[in-house]
């Protein structure tokens, strides 16, 4: 009985934080956390989930929202389908889309509403490549625009806008991150595989009015880069939720999440 209750003990411990003098369960650390345990999930695409992407041959057409606000991502121009890979060795061989920075890209419709900062994008990417300035992730229109992109004009560095550029200092590479971008304005940061903020700062005030993937918001400056998950939240995900949702999109794609203290 000892042997067993520690067993329990070791299990659970990543469940459980101390407060005060008592245990207290933290309720985003149990096995099968999802994006959507946490409130004001906006949009969730996951392109390892067969049952929620359509594909055209070896291309894909749209990864279906499972936010369950139908805020789709679609690409209906055959020219400009992302390659679908359904066992991608760079994501655990779960399924990613797959960008040119020439051709392809994706886009949401306009979203019901604005949504205004602060708020929360993660998104699983690995560029192709570091040449070129691109985007992995913007908004649909010049005025409200949210977006991540990666600069080769920049010493190869991310860097967040609204449309204040905020640049990261990440060194040049192509390996697989989770990139976590909080936008909050004059105080928005820029996660890169959780730990420290890689960069924090005045990011801009837009809103936020739909969803493009792969290009900047004109369909211009697309990036040569592949994602396989991407989340946005209508509010500032606190550290908790972060480091659950950062640390479970990690093991799910075999990669690496530091927790922010």
């Amino acid at each position: 009985m000892k042997k067993f209750l520690c067993e329990i003990l070791f299990w659970t411990l990543g469940s459980i934080f101390i407060l005060g003098s008592g245990w207290v369960i933290n309720p985003y650390r149990f096995a099968g956390f999802l994006p959507t345990d946490i409130s004001n999930l906006i949009v969730w695409c996951d392109v390892n989930d067969t049952g929620n992407i359509t594909l055209n041959g070896s291309d894909i057409s749209q990864c279906a929202d499972k936010s369950g606000n139908g805020n789709d991502i679609d690409q209906t121009t055959a020219a400009n389908q992302p390659v679908y890979d359904s066992a991608d060795t760079d994501f655990n061989n779960n399924g990613s889309l797959s960008c040119d920075g020439t051709n392809y890209y994706m886009t949401t419709a306009a979203f019901s509403s604005a949504l205004s900062q602060p708020n929360s994008i993660i998104v699983v990417a690995k560029l192709n490549s570091v040449v070129g300035t691109g985007y992995l992730f913007d908004g649909i229109v010049t005025t409200s625009r949210q977006g991540l992109f990666h600069s080769d004009s920049t010493t190869d560095t991310f860097a967040m806008t609204a449309p204040t550029d905020l640049v990261s200092s990440n060194a040049n590479d192509v390996n697989t991150h989770v990139l976590a971008a909080l936008f909050n304005t004059t105080s928005s940061d820029l996660y890169i595989d959780g730990g420290a903020a890689d960069v924090s700062g005045n990011v801009g005030s837009h809103t936020m009015t739909g969803l493009t993937l792969c290009a900047r918001f004109s369909l211009g400056t697309r990036k040569d880069v592949k994602i396989t998950e991407i989340t946005v939240y209508d509010k500032l995900l606190s550290t908790t939720e972060l480091n659950a949702l950062g640390s479970s999109l990690a093991t799910k794609h075999g990669t690496a999440w530091t927790d922010i203290s």
